[in-house]
């Protein structure tokens, strides 16, 4: 079994502990009438939304690839997809499955400027819908949400720290001299600490990238804006399956709540996901859904959609991503071993 197996095996195992909590403070004799009602139809609606998420993802990354003049097959941008949600699951404020994004589209014959630039338009992009859904959701129908102070906190802290990230790495892409300045600087340190052999390396090739990933990101908007607003759309079509991928599950399981009610909660709980610093948000994922949706969902039944909502927002995706980049893991170490 390969280490990033064993590690997702890890992080699932945790959050199982953490949702058998719940469980157990939450199911009662009701629960399982509750699930005897529950028809097998639904089961297969949400693993269709499961598989739509994945297809209009991949579709933003071969849209957003095409933008920088290059290609990239179906195939490919689904595993880069996999990657994705594989590493922002096992890494802290989930940051991890930017870096191997690149490393995916590079492998595939994408240039890593390009590839920084495809990946980083697609997560501002993403964010941006993730942030307007949260400010328009918290602004205007704050009365469906529970009304738990920390939790209004929570969400003026996450917004100022999403709308500060946007701009810091647009502010990255039109200055490429911070940018290279920011990862020399991050390499210097890691050099103190004896974490990399040669700072200087990654200067010439973070300028050489950096250029190539400026150019491209201005592509995007001169000479290839159909193919931004095309890669836009599919992720504001990934965003929008996800919101109702949540209400589905709550009307699965005979939660009776309004299709806006139901957007409303989705887009709060996806926006706080963002800034959860345990890997996969682990606990503390668990533990928004419940505040969020205690006032919706009956107590014998929330346990069962904490359980729902991880495996299809999360663990069949990530499951696929720790399969494919263990071959990526592989080969890298059947290349080291050759050298």
């Amino acid at each position: 079994m390969s280490r990033g197996l064993k590690r997702l095996l890890i992080i699932i195992v945790a959050s199982v502990v953490s949702i058998a909590g719940i469980l157990y403070f939450t199911i009662d004799e009701r629960t399982g009438a509750a699930l005897s009602d529950v028809r097998p139809i639904f089961l297969l609606a949400l693993f269709g939304c499961w598989i739509a998420v994945l297809v209009f993802d991949a579709g933003s990354i071969m849209l957003y690839t095409k933008g920088t003049d290059e290609r990239i097959k179906f195939l490919s941008a689904i595993k880069t997809t996999t990657i994705r949600v594989f590493f922002n699951i096992v890494t802290p404020f989930s940051f991890g499955g930017q870096p191997f994004s690149i490393f995916s589209l590079h492998r595939e014959g994408v240039p890593s400027g390009k590839g920084s630039s495809i990946v980083i338009i697609k997560l501002i992009t993403l964010a941006a819908f993730t942030q307007a859904g949260a400010f328009i959701s918290f602004l205007l129908f704050n009365d469906r949400i529970s009304n738990v102070k920390a939790l209004n906190s929570i969400v003026m802290i996450s917004g100022l720290a999403g709308v500060g990230t946007i701009i810091l790495l647009t502010f990255g892409f039109l200055f490429p001299q911070f940018l290279v300045k920011t990862i020399t600087t991050t390499g210097k340190l890691l050099h103190a600490i004896h974490l990399v052999k040669h700072p200087g390396k990654i200067r010439r090739r973070v300028i050489i990238q950096a250029a190539t990933a400026r150019r491209s990101f201005r592509r995007y908007f001169s000479s290839h804006l159909g193919y931004f607003i095309s890669g836009t759309v599919c992720n504001g079509l990934v965003y929008a399956t996800q919101l109702i991928m949540l209400w589905l599950i709550l009307l699965g399981l005979g939660i009776n709540v309004t299709f806006l009610t139901g957007l409303v909660l989705a887009s709060m709980l996806t926006f706080l996901l963002t800034f959860m610093p345990t890997p996969g948000a682990i606990g503390l994922g668990e533990a928004m859904f419940f505040l969020l949706f205690s006032k919706t969902i009956p107590t014998y039944m929330i346990g069962i959609a904490i359980v729902l909502w991880r495996f299809f927002f999360h663990y069949l995706s990530a499951i696929l991503g720790a399969v494919n980049s263990s071959n990526y893991l592989s080969d890298i170490l059947v290349r080291k071993q050759a050298a």
